[in-house]
């Protein structure tokens, strides 16, 4: 069995509670999702979706 660790973040209370309920509703819990988070950051060499700024135009604020 693979050696265990805990990580600790800080995230806004409404956050975690609204993902948990919907990490309920899908029958996981936080740590296996994290887990299954940091295994696709593993498997992809980053993150598993794109992490991109908005395009100023498009959200109605000129340059």
């Amino acid at each position: 069995m693979a050696k265990e660790t805990t990580v600790r973040a800080r995230i806004d209370e409404t956050l975690k509670e609204d993902a948990e309920a919907v990490l309920k509703e899908l029958g996981i819990s936080t740590s296996q999702a994290i887990n299954i988070y940091f295994s696709q950051i593993v498997l992809r060499q980053g993150l598993p979706f794109d992490v991109t700024l908005p395009d100023r135009k498009k959200a109605g604020k000129s340059s």
